[in-house]
């Protein structure tokens, strides 16, 4: 195989493989938006008490 293509192939896992982990991170440590903080009788307030009894 010519070392030009194996540069590539490498390049392009190595890229997968990166944008794989920067996603993940970004997805750990996101703040989720569940809504307001319960106080105003939106939705999202009877969410927030479902899983807190669960």
């Amino acid at each position: 195989m010519n070392q030009n293509i194996e540069y590539i192939i490498i390049g392009t896992a190595a890229g997968w493989a990166t944008f794989y982990l920067i996603r993940r991170v970004y997805k750990a440590f996101r703040i989720k938006d569940d809504g307001c903080e319960g106080s105003c009788g939106c939705a999202a307030t009877d969410l927030k008490k479902n899983k807190k009894l669960s």
